[in-house]
């Protein structure tokens, strides 16, 4: 294939970096780090319009979805609604790009002032541009989407130097320069997402009944049996000062003045009274579903499971390098549960915690029992000899009082008694009350309120979004979602950072929304790519982990920030002929020889070198079809250390000229036809009797 001079400098400059897809940032411009306040930030300024209002986000791509019962952006209700991309796009090279967009509504593209693009569709793509002269350094962009007033509205833009290589813009091509309302835009939404996160309106009700939203869906540790599953004497230090284990936890210290240990001490024997009625035994997880027989475990020594699991993307451990406050420390763990807590903690971190932070990695017991020892290796200090007697029944009734008036049941649920604490609403509060309480930072304004550690930052979010409008609370922008929690979550911890594991910024735009959303569930019973080389050595020792409180609102809010809805809309089965010719080119004999490196149906990859691909059988039920077309087209622009070959050049020429008279792009369409029906035979020299079928 050939490589001209212009295609090399295109490669690297453009490509190789993938767009963030899920597009949205919560971060304030000024509060980033380094330069003065007109000095570019990364990203696009995002100003979204409704009904006369306008609200804002930074976003590091140009796409949008908003179905009619989702939010544009939270602080919005009104449809339909208008979205303003502004920044630079800086390029390394001066060049003459495309541009292209899929939408359903109405988009206005503006390069250095010049009007490149006008498109109005109803879900397809738009034309594609001629060549647009940008200069090396900064470029001005200015993108105007104006919503559909009908169903799922949505945009996403791609550039590229030839028409056969449009592919999503790389997000660090972009910044922009901070402007006054961005910034208090973004001071809003993070005073919106603090509240959520602090739980605030499980003591500060609203009137009425807001409604059902993925927003006020999260809940906090059930205290049911929770004298069982954790240790009376942690309990004790844990109430008395969350921030002492967790720098950023967000349980509040509930009691402070000469007082506070007595009563910590008294509630922590009350929550250490309450014993499950038998010890709890998760059981395994079933096996993977596998249509070909897993290789046997070659002669290396097995690694340790915290290095497996990755879980130094999250934690910390006497003898990690260097401290890091964003991280949950270890230190703690025999002192937090008793014997045999921590592994069925380990099994199922979720049992008690819906919404816990901590995934589900489908550990077996004997992987539980495994990493426990590992954990509990790696300490210093003794484990505990056994619980602390029984706390006499006085002591227990004071904690009992205490957790019913102190608004501990407020949040948690799952204990043998109610609450007794009321506090003003939401609504009742005033401009006057956001100094006072929980927002005090003097004791005579705070009184007995819970002290959440808030920074003076903090304060002010919480402020600025106390005036703007606090029904955004329950409004459901699904773009955001995904953008705060994958914060949250550390999702990018691992993905990007580890090799073999797709980086974060594609999936939205990789993944179809339903398959995604089963797989951070954990409900996918099976594995895209086998675990073991054929020759029995692990191709990727991590494993991705399952969220399921969090998986299928995750999932919409990475599509949507991708500019994609939540459901499917190529799989149907449109051309049998195609597929036919799609059957054939997956062969050795006369086609590309996918078959080499990829198992398909009931039959393992015939010739593995250096790295099996995944598994075909899935790949269509997986896999958007516009992203299946661009890895075709460049895997390398996608993941630049992928061992996947391109095929086809930059004019969109195959070397297979007898094949659909060499057009790619045809050919193309005719493997995805073949992926579409799943693990038909195949013509490869070896097993064209065979068939079989992956699982959907």
């Amino acid at each position: 294939m050939k490589r001209g001079n212009s295609w090399s400098k295109w490669l690297s400059s453009m490509f190789l970096v993938p767009a963030c897809l899920h597009s949205f940032s919560t971060e304030s411009a000024l509060a980033q780090e380094g330069g003065g306040p007109q000095q570019p930030r990364q990203g696009l300024a995002l100003r979204v319009e409704a009904d006369g209002r306008q609200s804002w986000a930074i976003a590091t791509g140009v796409a949008l979805a908003a179905s009619n019962a989702s939010a544009a952006h939270p602080f919005l209700t009104a449809r339909p609604y208008t979205a303003t991309w502004s920044g630079r796009v800086n390029m390394e090279l001066r060049s003459d790009v495309l541009f292209q967009a899929t939408l359903n509504g109405t988009l206005e593209l503006e390069i250095n002032g010049t009007n490149v693009l006008s498109a109005s569709n109803s879900g397809g793509p738009s034309q594609i541009t001629k060549p647009v002269r940008l200069r090396k350094g900064p470029n001005d962009l200015r993108a105007i989407f104006r919503s559909s007033s009908n169903g799922l509205s949505h945009v996403s833009l791609n550039w590229g130097e030839k028409a056969f290589l449009m592919a999503p813009i790389p997000a660090e091509k972009f910044d922009h320069l901070p402007n006054t309302a961005l910034d208090q835009g973004i001071l809003e939404l993070n005073g919106r997402n603090l509240f959520l996160e602090l739980k605030c309106l499980s003591c500060h009700s609203v009137k009425g009944n807001p409604p059902r939203s993925p927003e006020l869906a999260p809940d906090a540790p059930s205290l049911e049996g929770i004298g069982s599953r954790r240790n009376r004497d942690w309990l004790r230090r844990w109430v008395l000062n969350p921030r002492e284990y967790r720098s950023q936890a967000r349980m509040p210290q509930m009691f402070r003045g000469p007082q506070a240990a007595h009563h910590a001490e008294a509630t922590a024997a009350y929550l250490a009274s309450l014993k499950a009625a038998s010890q709890q035994k998760h059981e395994d997880p079933p096996p993977w579903k596998r249509l070909t027989p897993e290789p046997e475990p070659g002669n290396r020594v097995a690694r340790p499971l915290l290095e497996k699991l990755k879980c130094a993307a999250c934690h910390t451990w006497p003898g990690s390098e260097g401290p890091d406050a964003t991280k949950i420390a270890l230190d703690a763990v025999r002192e937090k549960f008793p014997e045999d807590g921590l592994v069925e903690f380990l099994q199922k971190p979720e049992a008690h915690y819906r919404w816990i932070r901590m995934p589900n990695f489908r550990l077996t017991r004997g992987e539980a029992v495994q990493l426990a020892r590992e954990l509990t290796g790696k300490l210093r200090h003794a484990a505990p000899d056994s619980q602390l007697a029984g706390a006499a029944e006085p002591l227990i009734s004071e904690g009992r009082v205490l957790v019913e008036n102190s608004g501990c049941l407020n949040c948690h649920g799952g204990a043998t008694t109610q609450s007794k604490l009321k506090m003003i609403s939401l609504d009742g509060i005033g401009s006057t009350g956001w100094g006072r309480g929980c927002m005090g930072t003097e004791p005579g304004q705070r009184g007995l309120a819970p002290d959440f550690g808030l920074t003076a930052r903090e304060r002010e979010e919480l402020r600025a979004f106390a005036k703007a409008d606090t029904e955004a609370l329950w409004r459901h922008a699904p773009w955001e979602f995904a953008a705060r929690h994958s914060k949250l979550l550390r999702c990018t911890s691992c993905h990007g950072q580890i090799e073999s594991v797709p980086a974060f910024d594609v999936l939205g735009g990789k993944l179809q929304t339903d398959w995604s959303a089963q797989f951070m569930a954990g409900s996918i019973p099976y594995k895209p790519r086998d675990e073991r080389h054929p020759n029995g050595e692990p191709w990727v020792e991590a494993r991705m982990p399952a969220f399921p409180a969090y998986a299928t609102a995750l999932a919409h809010g990475l599509a949507a920030g991708s500019g994609h809805g939540p459901d499917r809309s190529d799989a149907e089965h449109s051309d049998p002929a195609l597929a036919e010719i799609g059957r054939r080119l997956i062969g050795k004999e006369g086609g590309f020889s996918c078959v080499s490196c990829h198992g398909l149906g009931s039959s393992a990859a015939l010739e593995v070198f250096d790295s099996q691909g995944v598994h075909l059988s899935w790949s269509a039920s997986r896999l958007r079809k516009d992203y299946f077309v661009r890895w075709m087209k460049q895997p390398l622009a996608i993941d630049p250390s992928t061992k996947m070959p391109a095929y086809f050049d930059e004019e969109g020429n195959s070397p297979l000229q007898e094949v659909l008279d060499g057009n790619a792009s045809r050919q193309i369409d005719a493997l995805w036809e073949f992926l579409l029906r799943e693990g038909k035979p195949v013509s490869d020299g070896g097993r064209s009797g065979e068939k079989g079928r992956g699982p959907n």
